[in-house]
């Protein structure tokens, strides 16, 4: 019988930097988009300082009071604490 698997691997690239700069992570299959950014931030040892979102399948997910205030305000924001796997 199939089980969910319980973590997942994902690589993180950063573009335009030369030479290319990733960290492979093994995160909970349970996290949110909000555990994951926290993770990528961790990753990198970055403190949070910017803005950030998640664009995937051509829907927009992030902070939504933070995103919504964006000069891009045509765009619906999904809450990233709500999407899993």
């Amino acid at each position: 019988m199939f089980q969910r698997p319980n973590a997942v691997q994902v690589r993180i690239t950063l573009d335009e930097i030369k030479p290319k700069i990733w960290r492979r992570l093994v995160l909970p299959s349970t996290w949110n988009l909000e555990q994951l950014h926290l993770a990528i931030q961790a990753a990198f040892n970055w403190w949070n300082y910017h803005l950030s979102e998640f664009q995937i399948g051509g829907l927009r997910f992030g902070d939504i009071e933070k995103l919504t205030d964006d000069f891009d305000s045509q765009s619906r924001v999904f809450d990233f604490r709500e999407v899993t796997r």
